[in-house]
């Protein structure tokens, strides 16, 4: 728990010495868009419990070992879709700019899948949702199958509960795919949700 707030803490930092990214087509400032949560009809937020993301990933995983989350949260709030889309492509953006690369283990994939799952948390506790987290966060993983470009290798991803279900996310390039057609769903060891 002290390395996740150190890293969220250094994450923040980084983050906001770049309040907004540029595109590379356009040379333009884009202001990170504000939090927006999915609702259902009447207009409430949409939540879900840590044991309820717990069962849907061993409905795919027999080799889950667990679902590592904040005791303290009751419930996750649920992302809009399309703005979590947006977040994923200012990251993506982000990371083109800086040209950051792997390095073994100075900065790979759990690196990654921090930056971006951290990027999103910022945006839900300036909206003042400090009281809770978003349903996101990563998942290691056995890959036994190339999926976005990345080779078969034990493998860190980042995983979003949305409206349609969960989504599974390649943080170094923002490829997506939902986690009932992801190639290696049976091959997921752990669960970390933040």
């Amino acid at each position: 728990m002290k390395q996740t707030k150190r890293v969220l803490s250094i994450v923040s930092f980084i983050l906001l010495l770049m309040p907004g990214i540029t595109h590379a087509e356009e040379k333009t400032f884009v202001k990170p868009p504000d939090f927006v949560a999915a609702t259902n009809s009447k207009g409430t937020i949409k939540y879900i419990d840590a044991p309820s993301v717990g069962k849907i990933f061993r409905s795919y995983s027999p080799i889950l070992k667990g679902i590592i989350y904040n005791h303290h949260v009751d419930k996750f709030i649920i992302p809009d879709k399309t703005w979590l889309n947006t977040i994923i492509r200012l990251n993506r953006n982000f990371l083109l700019r800086t040209q950051i690369q792997p390095q073994d283990d100075a900065w790979d994939c759990e690196n990654y899948s921090t930056l971006l799952t951290s990027y999103a948390s910022i945006r839900l506790w300036k909206a003042g949702h400090t009281d809770t987290r978003l349903a996101l966060g990563w998942m290691r993983v056995l890959a036994k199958y190339k999926w976005a470009g990345i080779p078969d290798a034990i493998h860190a991803l980042v995983f979003a509960v949305t409206e349609d279900g969960i989504l599974v996310i390649e943080p170094q390039n923002g490829q997506q795919i939902m986690l009932k057609d992801y190639p290696n769903k049976a091959y997921i060891e752990e669960v970390y949700l933040f």
